[in-house]
């Protein structure tokens, strides 16, 4: 979540030319050794190297003397503030429950239509298949036979794995290229193709290649090794990734050697998942409860303010993202197909970390933000976006801090919503708009927050609070063109 390029750049430039200056010698020479090493180890590769394809997506120092990935397009970066930080969090929970594929099980009985798969609602975490499989993983074993890893990135994990056990053969898919580009600017590919030799490693670059193939890609491995099973590893959040890895961990191998692997090209907003999230501790997590005061006192308010909402809400089952309480009573949220959380252990400070990025900031990226890229170009809200753009393309904004007194403000997507907390301590609004498209968010907001108070501090201020609340950009159109004509674009944009 906290992928927004400003927030990982200094807001003094010369600092942050500084940092770059100082990193930029590194990355110079990183990739003047990658290029001689890859020549030597593994040519087929140089294609990639020698003749970059960066359209928009490069490698960039952060505040904090980090390389990171940013999408310049999109503004969005791939790891969060701490990167190297990030990946160790992400190996040490993998390497605590690996999830292991058995390639021997030639079971098909769930072939039946009628079987019993559990689906969709889940009253608890435990009832997710894909957490029951993820509980049940061992620890990873010193020595395997094969690792398949979903995401190569900057690669520092592949480093991390790699210096963990030995692995007889180890398959990377990467459908980015220019990730893998990045890498040879900033991760010492010499040690790990060194250490791969001592150890024996048999490396697979699949790049360009998502993954969707791995079934022929694992038979074919077996026409020359033999493998009974093979650990599996996701990077980073892409589509395809989550779904092999759901069909993974959720049938047996005969069935999806028989039937194929199944890939539905979603074109709905409630499965978007950010590229990064962070690995947050699920194993000690606790479910929520819908008897608990904070989520009665909310359902009761939005009963008297926003009837609609509350019917809504009132006996809400989530679809895709399931709330939990972490070990801090803090609510975060859990994605079923692959198990990723859309915060980290620490969600109140996740938020709070956009809030003041904004607030310092607030007009940098104008009114909204626009997507150029291609892959959610279909998606309705990000058509929505383009639209509202366009309509207020004209208009100059200043940049400066965001004042104490806001006359209107436009907010897209919530997620658990501990930033408006902070929003409604230190500010003051005539206008609110806050627009979250994925109601299991908003639902999860009902145990984070206090929405009782901020609707009571809205009505005492006299001020206006517009919700919208799972509508995929449809009808939030028209409804704020409506408002954008009776109290005008000046004060949209404030």
């Amino acid at each position: 979540m906290l992928n927004n390029i400003r927030l990982h750049l200094e807001n003094d430039e010369e600092k942050q030319l500084l940092l770059e200056q100082k990193l930029s010698d590194h990355i110079t020479e990183t990739y003047k050794k990658n290029i001689n090493c890859f020549q030597r180890q593994i040519p087929s590769l140089l294609t990639y190297i020698n003749n970059p394809i960066l359209k928009n997506i490069s490698v960039f120092c952060n505040k904090f003397g980090d390389i990171n990935i940013v999408d310049y397009g999109r503004g969005r970066t791939l790891y969060g503030l701490h990167p190297t930080h990030d990946v160790q969090a992400q190996c040490e929970r993998f390497f605590a429950h690996s999830v292991y594929v058995n390639t021997s099980n030639d079971s098909t009985d769930l072939l039946d239509e009628d079987a019993d798969i559990p689906s969709a609602p889940y009253a608890n975490i435990a009832d997710i298949p894909a957490y029951d499989a993820y509980q049940a993983s061992p620890e990873f074993p010193e020595s395997i036979c094969c690792l398949v890893v979903l995401g190569c990135g900057l690669g520092s994990h592949i480093e991390a794995i790699l210096a963990k056990a030995t692995i007889k053969n180890l398959i990377i898919y990467e459908p980015e290229p220019q990730y893998f580009q990045c890498s040879i600017h900033a991760t010492d590919w010499r040690n790990i193709l060194d250490v791969a030799r001592e150890k024996g490693t048999a490396l697979y670059f699949q790049i360009e290649k998502d993954g969707r193939n791995i079934i022929d890609d694992i038979a074919e491995l077996q026409q020359h090794v033999e493998i009974s099973g093979f650990y599996l590893y996701q990077h980073y959040n892409h589509p395809v990734f989550a779904s092999i890895y759901q069909q993974l961990t959720t049938q047996p191998w005969g069935r999806l050697k028989k039937n194929g692997l199944n890939f539905v090209e979603s074109d709905t907003y409630l499965d978007y998942c950010p590229t990064w999230t962070p690995a947050a501790n699920i194993k000690d997590s606790k479910d929520i409860d819908r008897t608990d005061f904070l989520f009665e006192s909310n359902l009761a308010a939005l009963k008297r303010y926003y009837p609609n909402i509350y019917k809504q809400f009132s006996n809400y089952q989530p679809r895709r993202w399931q709330p939990f309480k972490t070990t801090n009573d803090q609510i975060n949220l859990l994605k079923h197909n692959n198990l990723v959380t859309l915060y980290s252990d620490n969600p109140k400070e996740d938020c709070l970390q956009n809030y003041n990025g904004f607030a310092q900031q607030p007009n940098k990226d104008g009114l909204i933000l626009g997507y150029e890229g291609k892959k959610l170009a279909s998606y309705l809200h990000y058509k929505f976006v383009k639209q509202t753009q366009n309509l207020l393309n004209d208009f100059t904004e200043e940049i400066g801090a965001l004042p104490e007194h806001v006359q209107s403000i436009i907010i897209f997507g919530i997620g658990i919503g501990y930033q408006l907390e902070s929003l409604h301590e230190k500010h003051t609004f005539e206008h609110l708009f806050i627009c979250e498209p994925n109601p299991d968010f908003f639902y999860a907001s009902l145990f984070a927050i206090d929405w009782n108070a901020i609707f009571e501090q809205i009505e005492e201020q006299d001020a206006r609070l517009y919700l919208n609340i799972g509508d995929d950009g449809t009808n939030l159109f028209e409804d704020l063109i409506s408002q954008f004509h009776a109290i005008g674009p000046y004060i949209l944009s404030n």
